[in-house]
């Protein structure tokens, strides 16, 4: 009952805001996150979800601390916190357990609702500059609506969720290490050069940088439902075959929609950004390698060496690709090189780096497969 009365008292600020669409969007977002506490209550125990809100804690705690330290997060801290939102939200989407028993069409309808939500109301709430705050707010809606339809998928499969103990979790977590590495460093490594822009360049680099990488990122989310799909069948089948049946079906598909996004790129730009965005052509076109690179790259990770008990050699991959770019940037920065164009270069070294050497795994253990 608690949580109830705190949430009540939420409500109660959010009505005092005084626009009147930020008001109807906390309204909603109230309603449903009294929703969602509901659907907590009536799992048998929420104690595993409470870890790992105490992770996103710490997390939130860190983010904080380089609000505090970085000059671009603290100029844009509402922003900042906002988007945060939708990654405390993540906590609950529980896509590792559906994707463990083969149920891909939840994780699949999430995703949709997810996105299609947030971009819907985009275009009815976002009309300026001005309306900034509003995208990761309707970022976190569609998140909310996403972890609401997992509950209620849960409750459809009897499913409740229980807290083995405290040892039992720290050696999963333990066991799981390699896997937290990986995904920690592409995380990581992935903002540092947004992060190292916004402290080296102008902030129109920075405009462009974010509008291009954000428009390269859209394009590998369709790469996420093939990937997760292809993982479960090569736990069962580990079959090469399936590997490079898949790569050959889908290549061609990546290198066609890269040369249409090069052909495409100033039009895009103009309509996701605006014409003073049309400067990024150059950007973007210098970026498109990288969707080249990287469905291979992701394909021949966790679904292909992962499903032969390789993680640690994902791992390896990752991080030496995480070395070449920090490596690429302290180049550039010591050599007074430092520039939007040469940091699309080496970001697409980094993703040819990641591929090839996931590749070369993949020979070296080609006995393996069936």
């Amino acid at each position: 009952m608690k949580n109830i009365y705190r949430t009540r008292a939420f409500v109660e600020l959010f009505y005092r805001v005084k626009d009147f669409r930020y008001m109807a969007l906390y309204r909603v977002f109230v309603v449903a996150i009294l929703f969602l506490f509901t659907c907590m209550l009536r799992v048998k125990s929420t104690e595993l979800m409470i870890q790992n809100m105490c992770v996103a804690v710490a997390a939130f705690i860190a983010l904080l601390g380089m609000i505090a330290m970085i000059p671009l997060l603290r100029v844009n801290a509402g922003y900042t916190l906002l988007a945060f939102v939708t990654v405390f939200l993540s906590v609950f989407l529980l896509d590792y357990f559906f994707r463990g028993i083969e149920k891909m069409q939840v994780i699949t309808l999430r995703f949709v609702t997810m996105r299609g939500i947030a971009t819907a109301m985009t275009f009815v709430f976002v009309h300026s500059d001005k309306d900034i705050l509003f995208v990761p707010l309707l970022d976190a809606i569609g998140s909310l609506v996403a972890v609401i339809l997992v509950f209620v998928e849960l409750k459809k499969e009897n499913i409740a969720i229980h807290f083995s103990g405290v040892k039992a979790a720290l050696e999963k977590l333990k066991a799981s290490f390699v896997c937290f590495a990986s995904d920690m460093a592409t995380t990581a490594f992935g903002a540092l050069n947004t992060l190292l822009i916004g402290a080296f360049l102008p902030a129109t680099d920075v405009a462009y940088w974010s509008v291009c990488m954000q428009l390269i990122g859209a394009v590998q989310t369709m790469y996420t439902p093939i990937t997760e799909g292809v993982y479960p069948e090569m736990i069962k089948t580990k079959s090469w075959n399936f590997i490079k049946q898949l790569l050959m079906i889908f290549m061609p598909v990546v290198f066609a929609g890269s040369a249409f996004s090069i052909a495409v790129a100033p039009y895009v730009l103009q309509i996701v950004g605006g014409e003073q965005y049309v400067a990024a052509t150059s950007l973007f076109r210098a970026l498109v390698p990288v969707l080249i690179f990287s469905f291979p790259g992701i394909v021949l990770g966790w679904p292909t060496l992962g499903a032969l008990d390789k993680a640690a050699q994902v791992t390896k991959t990752t991080i030496l690709s995480a070395v070449v770019q920090v490596a690429s940037l302290l180049l550039l920065i010591a050599t007074g090189h430092f520039t939007v164009m040469w940091i699309a270069i080496f970001r697409c070294v980094t993703e040819f780096v990641l591929m090839t050497s996931r590749g070369w795994y993949c020979w070296k253990y080609r006995k393996e497969f069936c």
